[in-house]
Formats: C-alpha cells, sequence, structure tokens
C-alpha cells in the first residue's frame, strides 16, 4: 500500500479544469506585439552575427540557407505543439505546466527543473559573451584590470579570471526584471527593432558588393553536399531556442487563446527570414572559405572598406546580446513561480511583488544564480549544456500533444478551459458559437462510463435546462463542445500511451544507429538491420497511434496532421539530442540529481495536486446545489 501511494504521487496530473480555474495573479498586460517582441528578442540574439558565419564556412557553404530553411521546419514543428497548449491553457508554465496536465508530476518536475537549467545557463552564458564582447571593443582593458588587480583562477573548471563585469550585467538585467511584464516587453521591443535595423542596414548595405561568382566558384553552391546541409542544420537548430518565452507568458496576456499561437509561429517566421536574408546576402558579398567564423559581418565589410557598416555591427551586436540575455532571463522567474505555486518548490519564489505582479524571489533567484555562474565560469563551458534542457522539454511537448489528444472524456477541453466568468474567455464565440447552428440549443454532455470503454453520449437539452452533467466529477457547461460518439476511451488511451513509448525508444535507437558510428566501430550490417528495425517499429506505432479516436473539441490553435507531425518532431529531437557529448549528459544528470533532491525531499510532500483535486470537487458541488435551491424557491 505505502509503495502503491508512493508510485500514485510521481504519476498524478492536473486535470484541464484545476489548471484554468487557477486565479491569474499575475498581470494581464500582454498584446500580439509584446509576446512576439519577448519571442523575438529571445531568438534572435547574437547569432545572426555570429552563426550564419560560423556554419557557411565549416559546415554548408552558400547552401546555408537551406540549413536554416530545415532547422525552421524542425523548430515550426515543436512551435505549433506549444502554440496548441498555449491555446489550451492559460497559466504561466510553459512545457512544465503541459507536462504536468499529461504525463504527470515527475516528469512534470524533470521538464521544470531542466528548463531552469537552459535559462539560466544561457543567460550566464550570454552575459559571459556580452562581457567579452566588450572587452574586446575596449582593447582588453577590463580583463587586463581584473587580471593585474585581483588575479585569474587555476583551475580547469573555472573561467580564466573572475567576470565582474559580466556579474554586474546579471544584476542589471535583474532590476530590469522586477519592473514588471509590460516594461520587460517594451523593452525587448526597442532592443528587437534596432537589431533589426542595424541587419537591414547590413543587407542592403551588401547589395553594393554582391558578386554572383561567389557563388559559382570554389565548389559552387553546394560546397559540402547534403550532408553539409544535414549537418548545417543540428548547428542552425540552436538559433531557434527562445520562442517557450511566449509559452511561459501565458497568464500576462491578454487573450492567450489567440495571441499565444500567433506570436510563436510569427517569431519563428520573422527569425528564419532574418537568418535567410543575411547568410544569402553575407555569402554573395565574401567566399563562403573567406568568412570568418568568429566575426563574419564586420569582417566581410572591412574587407571592402566599409568602416561605418563595421562599427554599425559592433552596436548590433551588443543590442542582440542585451535582448537575448533579457529573454534568457524573462522565463525564469515565471518557471519557478508555476512550480512554488504548485507546491514542487520552496514557496517563496511565489511571492509576487505589489504593483508590478512579478515573482520577486524568483527573479533575485535568476539573477543570483546567473551572476555567479558568469562570473566564475567561461562562456565554453557554460554554452555545452544550454541545448539539451531545450531538446527533451521540446520532446516530450511533442509527446504530450498526442497523449492529451487522445485522452478520454473530453478532458483537453473540460470544464474551465473557456468559463464565462473568466479572462481567458475571451474570444470564446468566435470559436465556439453553437447557437447559430442551432438556434438557442444548449449542449450538456453525460458521461456514462469510461472504465469500459464506453464512448460519451451527447445529451441534448432545451434552453431552460440549467443543470450541468458530470464528467469523471468535474462540472461541464452550456455550450461545450461536442464529443462524438466515437470518442476516446480508457481502453484507447492505454493504447495511446503504449504506442506513444515505444516510438520514443524506437525514436532513441534510430538516432543511436545513424550516429554510433562517431564514437563505436561496429559492422555496417548491425547499424543497417537497426535502422530497418526501429523504422518500422516507428511507422507502426505512427498507424496504431492514428487509428485511435481523438477528442475533437474545438479549440483556437490545433496542431495538424496530428498524431504524425508530434511524432516527427519527437523523432528530430531525439536526433539532435545523440549529437550531444557525453560530457553534457554527465552535466546534465548532476543537475538533475541536485533538482530531483528537492523533489523528493519537499516537493513530492508539498504538492497541492491533490489538494486542488478536493477544492474543485467541493467548488462542484456547490455549484450544483444552486440551481436546486433556486428551483425550489
Amino acid at each position: 500500500m505505502v509503495c502503491g501511494g508512493f508510485w500514485r504521487k510521481l504519476g498524478r496530473i492536473k486535470r484541464m479544469a484545476d489548471v484554468n480555474s487557477l486565479p491569474g495573479e499575475l498581470d494581464k498586460c500582454l498584446g500580439l506585439v509584446d509576446l512576439t517582441a519577448i519571442g523575438v528578442g529571445s531568438t534572435m540574439g547574437v547569432g545572426i552575427y555570429v552563426l550564419v558565419g560560423e556554419v557557411a564556412k565549416l559546415t554548408a557553404g552558400p547552401a546555408v540557407v537551406f540549413s536554416f530553411l530545415l532547422a525552421a521546419f524542425v523548430s515550426l514543428l515543436s512551435g505549433v505543439c506549444y502554440a496548441e497548449f498555449g491555446a489550451r491553457m492559460h497559466i504561466t508554465g510553459s512545457a512544465y505546466t503541459y507536462a504536468y496536465v499529461a504525463v504527470g508530476e515527475l516528469v512534470a518536475f524533470v521538464i521544470g527543473w531542466s528548463m531552469l537549467a537552459e535559462c539560466i545557463i544561457g543567460a550566464a552564458s550570454v552575459g559571459s559573451a556580452w562581457s567579452g564582447y566588450f572587452d574586446s571593443i575596449t582593447n582588453h582593458s577590463i580583463s587586463g584590470f581584473i587580471t593585474e588587480n585581483v588575479g585569474r583562477f587555476h583551475s580547469p573548471f573555472l573561467g580564466e579570471y573572475p567576470d565582474f563585469l559580466a556579474f554586474a550585467i546579471a544584476a542589471a538585467m535583474t532590476a530590469v526584471l522586477i519592473t514588471g511584464a509590460k516594461f520587460n516587453s517594451i523593452t525587448m521591443l526597442i532592443f528587437t527593432v534596432l537589431n533589426f535595423a542595424v541587419v537591414a542596414t547590413c543587407i542592403v548595405a551588401g547589395l553594393f558588393y554582391v558578386d554572383i561568382r561567389n557563388w559559382t566558384e570554389n565548389g559552387g553552391f553546394f560546397p559540402y553536399g547534403f550532408n553539409g546541409i544535414i549537418n548545417g542544420a543540428a548547428t542552425c537548430f540552436y538559433a531557434f531556442v527562445g520562442f517557450d518565452a511566449i509559452a511561459v507568458s501565458s497568464e500576462e496576456a491578454k487573450n492567450p487563446s489567440r495571441d499565444i499561437p500567433l506570436a510563436i509561429i510569427a517569431t519563428l517566421l520573422i527569425c528564419f527570414f532574418a537568418y535567410a536574408f543575411t547568410s544569402l546576402i553575407l555569402t554573395l558579398v565574401v567566399p563562403y572559405h573567406a568568412l570568418s567564423a568568429t566575426a563574419p559581418l564586420s569582417e566581410a565589410f572591412a574587407i571592402h572598406g566599409a568602416t561605418i557598416i563595421t562599427y554599425l555591427v559592433a552596436i548590433g551586436s551588443i543590442v542582440a546580446l542585451t535582448a537575448s540575455m533579457l529573454g534568457s532571463f524573462y522565463p525564469v522567474p515565471r518557471l519557478a513561480f508555476a512550480m512554488s505555486r504548485d507546491g514542487l518548490v520552496f514557496q517563496f519564489l511565489s511571492i509576487l511583488t505589489p504593483r508590478t505582479k512579478v515573482p520577486l524571489f524568483g527573479c533575485l533567484f535568476a539573477g543570483l544564480i546567473t551572476g555567479l555562474l558568469s562570473l566564475v565560469l567561461s562562456m565554453s563551458q557554460l554554452v555545452e549544456m544550454m541545448s539539451i534542457g531545450t531538446l527533451v522539454a521540446y520532446m516530450l511537448v511533442a509527446a504530450s500533444v498526442v497523449l492529451l489528444r487522445h485522452k478520454p472524456c473530453g478532458i483537453a477541453a473540460s470544464s474551465g478551459s473557456y468559463r464565462a466568468d473568466s479572462p481567458s474567455y475571451q474570444g470564446r464565440d468566435s470559436y465556439h458559437d453553437l447557437d447559430s447552428a442551432e438556434g438557442s440549443l444548449k449542449v450538456d454532455e453525460e458521461i456514462i462510463s469510461r472504465e469500459d470503454g464506453i464512448s460519451p453520449a451527447v445529451k441534448r437539452s432545451s434552453p431552460n435546462d440549467t443543470e450541468m452533467g458530470v464528467i469523471g466529477g468535474a462540472e461541464t457547461e452550456e455550450k461545450e463542445a461536442l464529443v462524438g460518439p466515437e470518442g476516446p476511451t480508457s481502453a484507447s488511451y492505454k493504447k495511446v500511451q503504449i504506442c506513444t513509448f515505444i516510438y520514443g525508444v524506437a525514436s532513441c535507437l534510430l538516432s543511436e544507429a545513424a550516429t554510433i558510428g562517431r564514437n563505436v566501430i561496429v559492422p555496417p550490417w548491425f547499424s543497417a538491420i537497426t535502422a530497418v528495425v526501429c523504422l518500422v517499429t516507428l511507422v507502426v506505432t505512427a498507424l496504431l497511434i492514428a487509428s485511435q479516436p481523438q477528442d475533437e473539441t474545438d479549440i483556437p490553435f490545433r496542431v495538424p496532421f496530428t498524431p504524425y507531425l508530434p511524432l516527427f518532431s519527437m523523432t528530430c529531437d531525439f536526433y539532435l539530442m545523440s549529437h550531444l557529448t557525453y560530457k553534457t549528459w554527465i552535466r546534465f544528470a548532476l543537475w538533475l540529481f541536485c533538482g530531483l533532491t528537492i523533489y523528493f525531499g519537499y516537493g513530492i510532500r508539498h504538492s497541492r495536486a491533490d489538494a486542488w483535486r478536493q477544492e474543485t470537487i467541493e467548488d462542484q458541488n456547490d455549484s450544483q446545489k444552486e440551481p436546486i435551491l433556486e428551483k425550489k424557491k
């Protein structure tokens, strides 16, 4: 019994009603432009000034534009998965909250803890890069002063010297965070506009130095072949990391059902076109093999004597780094707030400032940890661990879309998803106008039984019928989305769970079979047989999942071609994870060990999952008694 209760706690899930019935504690002040500015500022950092030249020179040549196209497509697969969840759930937490609803508490904690690592390390690495770039502009006078008056580190696990400038930048970003989401978005918008102005100037100026022979000579447009494009895409993928900052802002969005999906897709498209045009112009201005791998834009214009453009690039790099650092900082206090509100981490992290409604101690926690990391570690030591948290989150969000779409009892949009008396109700009529179809007809759902796999029956009631049905203990509302007679059942959901797990294992093995030759010498026939078996398994499990009934609840945005698109996204994420070094996995394991120590020592005992369930049941009982009392009167 004790063991059974322990495992039950690890698998506790939040129902959609629990999620969307939470009071909106953060300030709802962000519109579509604000969310897009946060997304673009977080995503398109200094990579446009560095990554384009690095991939073109070393990996793909002028065909780097196709690498960016492929990377954008893979990122878009994850983006649409985030977009569907953003349309369903209107509280902060991003992938952490999504996993809590679709998979369970322990997995959700791992995702949330991984995302904290990603954002904190990302912010620290950008702070270190900002400090290093500014130091190079000042002819290394800052680093020289520190090493002469303070000294150097003499350890392979630390940086070269204590980077006090990076620590000061982290403190400044913390102060900006505390000012509130609206001021943060305005700041990001200003930096993003300045960044685009510099990039646009470089693109227009580059038109005067275009030489088409740079695409036809020295190996042509595809000097590294198709493999170069694929390998380049694996690197370019990280240029699109950051859009999940939009999903974290759901609770602060004015109309999350509409704006979160639009902002995510707009962010990815804007960043792709910026990277694409920059890479096209850059490889036309200078032969790809002559590009600088560290400062390609500034060096390209320096070759042609365009000194003014070189200075503009330096300014743009500082602006982009600042926007990127603020974008990396932004999700940390909100993730910590979501996990603290759920009781999984320490409660003080959910304390809000009275005026700006931001997590005060979450901001201070983000600033302190980021500042300390950037103070003692170098950028190269930090950047290695950035990607793993992102890929793990992307993979589990894609899996969660598949699972939630096949959950029984209409849980994907059960009560609370579109409550008329809640802020998240805004815009509902444009998506759920059932009255236009059948006059004043109202629809209540009456679930007969799910335990034996019996599908729901839909009872049509008259306009005067105000009693509410019950779905697995949760109230249903008038004008609830219709669940067809072939809706998901407990039996069909169990099949989807098993098939999704098998699909994930097969994707992992396939990715390892494709890359195992890098580290281990194995016979070619072994890799070929493994790949064929895995491919067959992927196809069969995908078809089995597709054959199961889905919840067809009408929501503002749905991932198209489900389950195939989310499943393919999972495979891409596993493939990219297979390229990570073993050192990255060791560091991730150490970080995860620290997190699990907190969870098993504190979170599992203070989780509010059971308390919310009890509160919801009591609220439902009260709401069902009210109409009966009114009728008696």
